[in-house]
């Protein structure tokens, strides 16, 4: 407890300040965003497997990316980024959760352009390809499961999340998306219904 009741995010994201300011205390943490809470809920129960995984993943990808030289290694580059994505709308569409998805997310949301991840209407990725970004290490991974094992997650709309019990004693933390600065650069739309005014 520090003080102010029981810390809660509607809007975890990457859970940046609650896990530097709360770090193994007990708190909620929310995002509209199901992948993202279910990469959360992987990494929490299972981290070793997850951080073997993406060992695993980053050997492959950080090949392809320190060969772009050619123009071939280029478009071995993209195919394969396209093939993780189509398998990662199969998944999305089918309702699966676990392991495989939390895996596939997270090569999408490392070598997708800029690292960000949106979805369409249907909810379903269209994150383009971009370029590598390190994955986190096995230590890394394995440190960071080890912050969030009292934090209790959960996947609404973040004011249906801010009627819970939990968060009329709790002290609020919200980080919501920023506004556009264009038409361009918009990117609220990480979930299937986005973020409006």
């Amino acid at each position: 407890d520090i003080g102010l009741g029981i810390p809660a995010e509607p809007l975890f994201r990457s859970g940046r300040q609650m896990l530097t300011k709360f770090n193994h205390l007990k708190c909620y943490a929310n995002d509209a965003n199901a992948l993202l809470i279910n990469t959360w809920q992987v990494l929490q129960k299972y981290p070793n497997e997850l951080a073997e995984e993406i060992e695993e993943v980053d050997t492959v990808w950080k090949d392809l990316a320190l060969n772009f030289s050619t123009d071939y290694k280029e478009e071995e580059y993209k195919t394969l980024f396209l093939h993780e994505r189509a398998k990662l709308n199969r998944m999305i569409a089918t309702g699966a959760t676990g392991l495989p998805l939390a895996v596939s997310f997270l090569i999408i949301n490392h070598m997708g352009y800029n690292g960000l991840f949106r979805v369409n209407a249907k909810g379903l990725c269209n994150t383009p390809a971009g370029t590598y970004h390190v994955f986190p290490t096995k230590k890394e991974l394995l440190q960071l499961s080890e912050l969030i094992q009292n934090v209790t997650f959960t996947c609404m709309d973040f004011r249906h999340f801010l009627t819970e019990p939990f968060c009329q004693h709790g002290f609020i933390y919200a980080d919501p998306p920023y506004r556009p600065l264009s038409k361009t650069a918009n990117f609220t739309t990480y979930c299937k219904d986005g973020f409006t005014e």
